[in-house]
């Protein structure tokens, strides 16, 4: 696994759990902080579990031009209701020292 697998599958598995708070001390509360998470979460109405082995192949990664070393990344969720669902977390990670990311939760969202 890479540090970048790693770094999205801490935030996702965190989600999961429900652990708000955790993330938005991660991120620094950058973008969405631990309420506006629960709201997300609570207004899809469905109950997160964590994602198939197979998941990392339909994350979706996009270098980032400015600043180097930096990706976005697009994330389908998962839910006991539905598996593979169409909610999807949004995440902006830069490389802060070799295999280290800042992470900032930019949405969470139904595509």
């Amino acid at each position: 696994m890479t540090p970048l697998e790693t770094a999205v599958r801490v935030i996702v598995d965190l989600l999961v759990r429900g652990d708000y708070a955790t993330i938005e001390a991660v991120t620094q509360g950058k973008r969405l902080d631990a309420e506006q998470l629960a709201r997300a979460v609570d207004e899809y109405g469905r109950m997160l579990v964590p994602p198939t082995d197979a998941w990392w192949s339909s994350v979706q990664i996009t270098p980032l031009s400015e600043p180097a070393s930096a990706f976005h990344v697009a994330a389908p969720l998962w839910t006991a209701e539905e598996g593979r669902s169409d909610l999807t977390l949004e995440l902006r990670l830069q490389e802060s020292i070799p295999g280290v990311f800042d992470t900032e939760v930019l949405d969470l969202h139904v595509l």
